[in-house]
Formats: C-alpha cells, structure tokens, sequence
C-alpha cells in the first residue's frame, strides 16, 4: 500500500462523513422552516467553531470535532430561556407545532442517513453486484509438502487437470461456498479423495470431479487442489439485492444492540493482551483506517475497492440513523418519543376535560441524556482506544 492512498482513503471518509451529518441536519432544517419555525444555528461538528456565516438569520457553521450536529429551533427548549427573547425573530416556536409536525422536524435527519444507506447499498449490491469467490490463479504442479516449492519432478496440480482461472466457485459436494476459508476447511478435510466442484464458467454452470492431492503439513496430510482465491462481482437481481440489504441492516441492528457486551470484551481482551476480535465494532478512527487500507491495497481490484468504500458509507449512514433514531435523549428519537407522549398525554386530558398540561419539560429528562452521553461516550472511548492500540486490519 502506498501512504498518500492510505490517506486519501482516511480524507475521503471524513469528508463524507461532514457531508452525511450536514445532509441529516439540512433535513431537520428545511422542515422546521417549512413549518415557520426560526432556526438561529446550523452547525456541522462540535466544539471551537472553524467556520461560520449569517444568512436569513440562521448562522451556517463548522467545528472543529466532526462527530456529529446540530441545528437551535427557536421553543425546542419551552423550559429554558427563550434564546430569541432578545431578537424580534417572529415564527412559530417548535414546542407550539402539532405533533405530526415535529414529529417530521425531528425525523428528517435520520430518514436522510436512511435514505443514503439505502441509494448506496442499491449501488454496491444491485448496480454492481455481489461479490462471488474465484480461482484466483493455478499452481501447476503438486509439492511434497504444504511449505515446499514445486519442482520439475512433482506432480500436476488436480486444479490444473480440471478448472481453470476465473472459474466462479459455487459449491464443493453440493455444499454452499461464499467464503474461501469454507473452501479451504472442505479440501483440507479430503486429502486423496474424489470431489465434486460447481463452478460457473462463461456463464454455463458446470460440475467438475477432482481428485484431491495429499500433502504434508507438519506430520498431518491435508488434501491439496492447487489454486489460490480470487474475488470478483457478479450480477444480481433487485430481489437478490434486496435480501443483500436486509441482511445488512439485520446485522447492523444486532451490532449496535451488543455495544455494551462488545465493549466489555474490548477492554478484557486489551488487560489480557489478546489479538482484536475482528468482527469487533469499529470507532470513527477504525473505519479510518479500514477506508485507508482499502484504498491503498494492491491487492483488492479497483472495482472492489470502489464497492467497499460505497458500502462503508452505507453503512456509516445507517448507524447515524440507527442511533439517532434511539428513544431517549439527547438523539433524534427522544424527541420523537417526548412529542408523541405529549400528544397522548394532552389528548387524554382533553377527552376527560381536564386542563392541558404545560409542554413537557426536557430540562427534566437531563439526568437520562447525561447518562445516555456517558454510556456512548464510553464504549466511543473503548473501541478508539483499541483501534489505536490493536487495530483489526
């Protein structure tokens, strides 16, 4: 890999990054106007501000950490100071709109990183394809041992007799591969015996009989076809597609509910000295280095490239969704759920003709967003930390 790849790769992530959270606090923003509400900032990151400019009386701005936004809607807070008391803004205060309204207003932000998500892993999966396992190359002959080098009296390679570079392996026995350590399991399990390859081969589904060599690996025979993996994309269906996307977002939604517990093994694992899980979690800094890695690998075919780095962005706007959309606050969907509980609540009180209550006060839920940031700010610390100090790739 080269450096200047590797830090194009980190650059184009974080600029992406900026882009996502502005879109999700743009969708915030041109609702609230919509609906006449003033909005007094529009900030992109936390922390000193680098950049800023008034404009229709909304300051646009950028600070300095880029981990998330926000936009200040005049009445977000009834509770608090009106921060526009001193200003003639006009407008209606947010806390005075129907529910449905605000509802909207508080959902436009999430549904934007959704929307993203969604665009960019119809690209990657439907427009591009799905990633199927190849032979990569053929080794022409058989050595005696797994770390021996062929020479000129050993053996033909079973591969070499039978498949052929760029065959797209499907089965072994009638056994599912998607995976090359599930091919390597199978023929090391089968030293000397005969076995049934499916490979698509110019698009004609083919099965082809292979007698497995028997090699030496530190005492044990192994079974040995003589070919090393490749990768390559191959068209797929919308529905295929489809099902590519729901399995995305399934196990996203089963990563983020295990933070806690992943985190927990984070911190065991760095005491012990133990190698990174790699299906650990990645922090901002780890999807980083991943996109960094990615780009400047001499390995991975530019075609791949492109799709993985689509699919990160996929998925770093589905998190942003996710976690926004989280019931409490200080996120997205804790005012969803103090908006819809206020509705309920005023509603009821109406039906049994009792006064309406005054908003609810968020200033109260203080202690539930304080805990809420703690806990994120927590298992953010873990995971950068290990992605510093032990980092998966």
């Amino acid at each position: 890999m080269t450096g200047v790849e590797f830090a194009l790769g980190i650059v184009a992530l974080a600029v992406f990054l900026l882009i996502s959270i502005a879109l999700h606090e743009l969708g915030h923003f041109v609702f609230a106007r919509r609906f006449g509400v003033p909005v007094r900032q529009f900030m992109v990151g936390f922390g000193p501000t680098l950049w800023s400019r008034r404009a229709r009386g909304t300051e646009f701005g950028i600070k300095l950490l880029p981990l998330g936004g926000y936009i200040t809607m005049k009445g977000m807070y009834p509770d608090a100071d009106d921060v526009y008391s001193a200003v003639p803004t006009g407008g209606t205060a947010f806390y005075r709109l129907t529910a449905p309204k605000k509802v909207v207003i508080m959902a436009a932000g999430p549904v934007v990183n959704l929307v993203i998500a969604v665009v960019l892993m119809l690209v990657a999966f439907w427009g591009m394809g799905a990633t199927v396992i190849t032979v990569g190359s053929i080794t022409e002959c058989t050595p005696s041992s797994s770390s021996d080098q062929c020479t000129a009296e050993d053996s033909p390679s079973p591969a070499s007799l039978t498949l052929r570079e760029g065959d797209v392996l499907v089965a072994i026995d009638g056994r599912p591969i998607s995976q090359w350590d599930q091919a390597v399991d199978i023929i090391h399990s089968r030293p000397d015996q005969a076995t049934t390859f499916t490979v698509i081969r110019d698009g004609e589904r083919l099965e082809r009989q292979v007698t497995l060599a028997s090699v030496d690996a530190d005492g044990t025979p192994i079974g040995y076809l003589g070919v090393a993996p490749g990768t390559a994309l191959q068209p797929q269906s919308f529905v295929e597609a489809s099902g590519q996307m729901l399995t995305t977002v399934g196990s996203t939604v089963t990563t983020l509910a295990k933070l806690p517990v992943s985190a927990a093994t984070t911190v065991s694992n760095m005491f012990a000295g133990a190698d990174a899980q790699p299906d650990r979690p990645l922090s901002l800094v780890g999807a980083g280095h991943l996109a960094g890695v990615i780009s400047s690998s001499d390995v991975i075919p530019g075609p791949l490239k492109v799709r993985s780095l689509v699919l990160l962005g996929a998925q770093l706007n589905l998190i942003l969704f996710l976690i926004n959309m989280i019931p409490l606050p200080p996120f997205d969907g804790g005012h969803i759920a103090v908006s819809v509980y206020q509705a309920v609540r005023d509603r009821i009180a109406s039906r049994r003709g009792n006064a309406v209550a005054p908003p609810v006060s968020i200033a109260r839920l203080m202690p539930v967003t304080l805990t809420t940031l703690a806990v994120l700010v927590s298992i953010s610390v873990v995971f950068i930390v290990a992605d510093i100090i032990a980092p998966v790739l």
